[in-house]
């Protein structure tokens, strides 16, 4: 501190009184003491600090720059550091500001954090501009009903499949979309080793499908997946008997093999002698040594032991294979697992459950391993190849040549938060997934005496649907790695696509159709391909090129799967503030019904603790806002203690809101 009088603490008392901004010097003003070395630090408390405070004693932190600029001129040595609690942002929460011991941050940094905070304020706003609920009035729901559903284009499937989801849809009383999903991945599952797809503007890709139905608990989905699946299944049953016997003849093999080529006690040189009596110490043996460690008796020694172990080689013969597992359908698996056990499995993979929330809310879509599986599976989809090095394999893991078929089903509140994700959907997977979310009949299932006969009256229809499945699994080679011959599209058939795919395109322009869809939209001419490939090879196994006819088919399935994703943005449940809101309402929920939990919550506790994408104070408040607009919370004014500290921004849960679903 210098003599000048504008650097001394008298003239900074005298300034600080006759600020325009403050009628006095504020009660929350720490000075410190005369002969302290520069910078001073002077610490404000948000509820004293006058000249931060309107005439209603709301904080004003756009006010802040305007303070702190005027001080920076006046007193170079003094550093003015606001209360914690008056920035309240991520960057000041941990760790707080240590008063007597840390350095506080520049002017420029502090200036830069009450922009932040003031711009937040200013893009949220008060409740009164909300419309307000009245006592007893329930929220709004987050998500807004879908536009109806098309009916699912049965007879664009091959007559043998179409007879099944027939069969299927009188059977179990299911929506026609559930059983046509179900079918069409059945159906996928067993030509993908037969045939690849040809692409109109170059490239070979897997004929694979990667499918997705949305129905509620309770609309047979397990039943439908057992009927369409049931020969896959049965497949892998007839061959588990062999394959236990020939894991059992290859434990046998493999102990034989290495026995074979260890080397043998007492023979060979004394490095291939691991249990040889050793070395006594002394003149001989260091004379012993010290030939060994002469680089022509090294090198001897090198070339006896490789000789011998070639040897050895010879007389053990081949290494002995491990037998192919015949697991086709998978159900409950990590994407580790799976890539693993695939190394030594029949090439042609499915993933099929009717209970997908054991893959969306298990450990391979956790956040920090979701991309890493959506990645493989993309890979998968694209080339049909897989790679994994890991520090504990003995050697990395390359999969080529396999095919996955994945054929799922969940509720919708599970698969439209799933289908909303945003990593997911900008790395690509949500795309390459062909969805279904067709309308409920549970309510209209009424059984009677002609329901059971018309029921008992498509074991034909079944039967033969499960023979077609059997007859393409066997004719494909027992083998880790397919060997799919390319199928091509005929002239009429690339001409009705070049049609489609112009007519797609143009829709995702401003103002078309698909201009949410974008993404989906431009795999939608690989994907037409891809249902083609599959529908021709299944009615003829050996077929080379598709038929305008099948071509015509597979433009109306993806006619309704472009519809059913148009569907579930229209209804609002894959924009990102909504699944915002959703994760956020869940973690504000959790607060108010633990217990020895509260109703009031605020935004610190919001971004740090809350959902992980939302650890932001804009991003926080911003989503709350969203809550507060569909009658979730109320915002609170009177800056109400919470935690024992007064908070400017704050949030009360509705009673109403809790008596709702999670």
């Amino acid at each position: 501190m210098t003599n000048d009088p504008d650097n001394s603490i008298d003239a900074l008392i005298t300034a600080l009184q006759g600020m325009p901004l403050a009628e006095s010097l504020p009660h929350g003003a720490r000075l410190p003491a005369r002969g302290d070395n520069p910078p001073l630090r002077i610490t404000f408390d948000e509820e004293e600090l006058l000249h931060l405070n309107g005439d209603d004693g709301t904080p004003q932190p756009d006010k802040l720059p305007g303070v702190m600029a005027w001080f920076e001129g006046k007193f170079p040595s003094v550093r003015v550091v606001p209360s914690p609690d008056l920035l309240e942002g991520p960057e000041l929460n941990e760790p707080e500001f240590e008063r007597d011991n840390e350095q506080p941050e520049s002017s420029e940094d502090l200036r830069r954090r009450a922009n932040q905070v003031r711009d937040h304020q200013r893009e949220e706003p008060e409740s009164e501009d909300s419309r307000a609920f009245a006592a007893g009035e329930a929220p709004l729901p987050l998500t807004r009903d879908p536009p109806p559903a098309w009916a699912f284009p049965l007879d664009a499937l091959p007559p043998v499949a179409r007879a099944a989801a027939r069969a299927i849809v009188i059977q179990a009383q299911v929506p026609a979309a559930l059983a046509g999903v179900a079918v069409l991945g059945a159906m996928s599952i067993v030509t993908q080793g037969h045939a690849d797809a040809i692409l109109p503007f170059g490239g070979t890709r897997p004929s694979s499908l990667y499918l997705m139905s949305l129905a509620d608990s309770g609309e047979r989905k397990s039943t439908v997946d057992a009927i369409a699946c049931a020969a896959i299944r049965a497949f892998t049953s007839s061959r588990l008997d062999a394959y236990k016997l020939a894991c059992a003849r290859f434990k046998i093999a493999t102990a034989d093999y290495e026995a074979a080529v260890r080397p043998r006690k007492g023979g060979g040189s004394p490095t291939e002698r691991p249990n040889e009596r050793p070395l006594r110490s002394g003149r001989n043996a260091d004379r012993r040594q010290r030939s060994l460690d002469e680089p022509s008796i090294a090198a001897a020694a090198a070339a006896e032991r490789a000789s011998a172990l070639d040897r050895r080689l010879a007389e053990a013969g081949d290494k002995p294979q491990e037998p192919v597992n015949p697991r086709i359908v998978m159900s409950d698996v990590t994407i580790e697992g799976m890539i693993k056990s695939a190394q030594h499995a029949f090439g042609c993979m499915a993933l099929v459950t009717a209970e997908a929330g054991i893959l969306i809310g298990g450990y391979s879509m956790k956040e920090e391993t979701r991309l890493h599986t959506a990645a493989t599976f993309s890979a998968l989809w694209d080339e049909g190849t897989a790679e994994r090095t890991r520090a504990s394999d003995e050697e990395p893991l390359n999969l080529k040549n396999r095919r996955l078929t994945m054929s799922l089903a969940t509720q919708p509140q599970n698969g439209l938060g799933f289908l909303a994700s945003a990593d997911l959907g900008d790395q690509g997977f949500l795309s390459r997934l062909l969805v279904a979310w067709p309308a409920s009949n549970i309510g209209v299932r009424g059984v009677n005496a002609e329901t059971l006969a018309r029921s008992a009256a498509q074991a034909p229809a079944l039967a033969t649907w499960a023979e077609a499945l059997t007859a393409h699994l066997e004719a494909l080679p027992f083998a880790t790695e397919m060997a799919p011959r390319p199928v091509k599209l005929s002239d009429a058939a690339i001409k009705r696509w070049i049609e489609f795919y112009n007519e797609v395109e143009s829709s995702m322009a401003e103002g078309g159709a698909n201009e949410m869809l974008k993404a989906f939209a431009n795999k939608s001419g690989e994907q037409v391909v891809r249902l083609a490939v599959v529908m021709e090879v299944f009615n003829n196994r050996n077929a080379v090129s598709v038929a305008e006819a099948t071509m015509e088919a597979a433009i109306r399935l993806m006619r309704y799967f472009l519809n059913e994703s148009s569907r579930i943005v229209a209804a609002g449940s894959t924009q990102s503030d909504i699944t915002d809101a959703q994760a956020m309402w869940k973690f504000v929920r959790e607060i108010a019904t633990r217990a020895g939990g509260r109703r009031q919550v605020h935004l610190k506790e919001l971004y740090t603790f809350g959902p992980s994408r939302l650890r932001t104070s804009a991003a926080a408040g911003a989503v709350m806002t969203t809550l507060v607009e569909h009658g979730y919370v109320v915002r609170l004014k009177d800056r109400p203690k919470i935690d024992g500290t007064r908070r400017s921004s704050a949030w009360e849960v509705r009673p109403e809101a809790l008596d709702g679903p999670v």
